[in-house]
């Protein structure tokens, strides 16, 4: 099993679990191959945002990889996930296909309770950025019982 495989098949139990608890499951980073820590992945991320998974490469993948994903995710995804689109950041304008299923009409990031519209595969970026979670929660724990002005809402 792959690096990616063995992600994806951990998001797969984390849906049943969430599916039989009757919760949605939150956005989250599903794979980060930018660090280097998988040879031969490094081109690749994958977020998920309920019922989508977005897969971003930000240098052109090996040959024939994308067709044994596409093959892959067909018959090993969770009931779940309705929609996979792949963004091409290395290609100018970084264009996005859907390879299965179609993108909601509204479409938005969850965590815990709170909403955030998205603007998948019409932008480079969705608009809520899953990578800086880490610094979310240090925030929040640092700064529980006080008053924040956050001026770098923008840019985070």
């Amino acid at each position: 099993m792959t690096p990616v495989e063995k992600t994806l098949t951990e998001l797969h139990e984390y849906l049943h679990t969430a599916s039989v608890e009757g919760r949605v499951l939150d956005s989250y980073r599903v794979f980060h191959g930018r660090g280097k820590v998988y040879e031969g992945l490094d081109f690749l991320t994958i977020d998920y945002y309920a019922p989508a998974l977005v897969l971003t490469c930000f240098f052109e993948p090996p040959t024939g990889w994308e067709g044994e994903f596409a093959e892959w995710i067909a018959t090993h995804r969770h009931p779940d996930i309705r929609c996979v689109v792949l963004q091409r950041r290395y290609i100018t304008g970084a264009p996005s296909d859907v390879l299965l299923g179609e993108i909601p009409e509204q479409f938005f990031a969850k965590r815990g309770d709170l909403l955030f519209s998205l603007a998948l595969a019409n932008h480079q970026n969705t608009g809520f950025f899953l990578d800086m979670e880490p610094g979310r929660k240090w925030i929040e724990k640092v700064s529980a019982d006080k008053t924040v002005l956050n001026l770098f809402s923008y840019t985070c």
